[in-house]
């Protein structure tokens, strides 16, 4: 089975280091609602993956300018993205 891990991925299709910014809207998860499971799952601590992430009242863009000062000199090219618990379950907005 072959396997390309993203930021390989990611180096080849830009010809340069991507860093990824964990961004935060302050979603919560399926699998610890109830509605899909209890207690969450094994990739998440109880808080979710989003260690590095800002709080959820933090407007997304100064989320993002924010991460990539902390990440200059790392990369010159971002990828923002939603990370683990903190986006992936939001309610409908209809």
């Amino acid at each position: 089975m072959l396997y390309n891990k993203l930021s390989d991925y990611l180096k080849k299709k830009y010809g340069e280091r991507v860093q990824r910014l964990p961004i935060n809207a302050g979603f919560t998860c399926p699998n610890k609602t109830g509605i899909r499971g209890n207690g969450g799952c094994i990739y998440c601590e109880e808080t979710g993956s989003g260690f590095a992430s800002l709080s959820p009242k933090t407007p997304i863009a100064e989320q993002v300018k924010f991460m990539m000062e902390r990440y200059k000199g790392r990369a010159n090219k971002f990828m923002a993205y939603f990370q683990s618990n903190t986006n992936t379950y939001a309610p409908h907005m209809y």
